[in-house]
């Protein structure tokens, strides 16, 4: 038997043919001339300290059934960018995941208004993760990973032109994590370099 880790729910729930309820998929996704099967990270079981670690779900591909939803308080609205990570962070906390390799939706990137194409709002909902899940961060996979999430987040950020909240999420990418100190030196003197090409 697997030990469980603490604060995990003590039952595995199954879904119709004996997948664990949840089950992370893959999927097709079309961009400009690009028609690509993008595939999701094989994970399988346990994933709670991997989504921890790093996004990977949409939310076409997960195979949830409404009680376990209900379980979970459903998806946090708040969230502006980014809610399927949360929420499968929130669902992986209760039962493992199960992975099917096969496509089971089509992604079009070329939908206007699309939330993948805001960068601003993107950047923002990828801090309040970040910022509410911190802790466990922290507490499941180190000071790195934080460090690490604040690195991409400074690179969001730079996306959404947003000179100041890189600057922000650099300096508290090597704060957490000193080796991105020499990272966040060069993304600092970049942006001093074009506020003054800027004027």
């Amino acid at each position: 038997m697997r030990s469980k880790r603490p604060g995990a729910h003590p039952r595995t729930a199954t879904s119709w043919d004996g997948w664990p309820a949840r089950t992370w998929l893959s999927w097709r996704v079309t961009a400009g001339a690009i028609d690509a099967l993008y595939g999701a990270p094989a994970l399988r079981g346990q994933i709670y300290q991997q989504l921890l670690a790093q996004p990977a779900v949409l939310f076409p591909s997960l195979l949830v059934r409404r009680e376990v939803l209900a379980e979970i308080g459903y998806l946090d609205e708040t969230i502006v960018a980014w809610q399927e990570w949360e929420t499968a962070i929130r669902l992986s906390r209760i039962a493992e995941f199960g992975f099917v390799p096969v496509a089971t939706f089509d992604y079009d990137e070329r939908t206007p208004g699309a939330i993948s194409r805001d960068s601003r709002r993107a950047a923002r909902g990828y801090e309040q993760i970040v910022r509410k899940h911190r802790r466990a961060i922290l507490r499941e996979c180190g000071p790195r990973v934080l460090g690490n999430h604040y690195r991409t987040l400074a690179g969001l950020r730079r996306s959404a032109a947003d000179r100041s909240g890189t600057l922000r999420c650099g300096i508290l990418s090597a704060l957490w994590w000193p080796p991105n100190i020499v990272w966040g030196l060069r993304a600092t003197r970049a942006l001093l370099r074009e506020r003054e090409s800027s004027r």
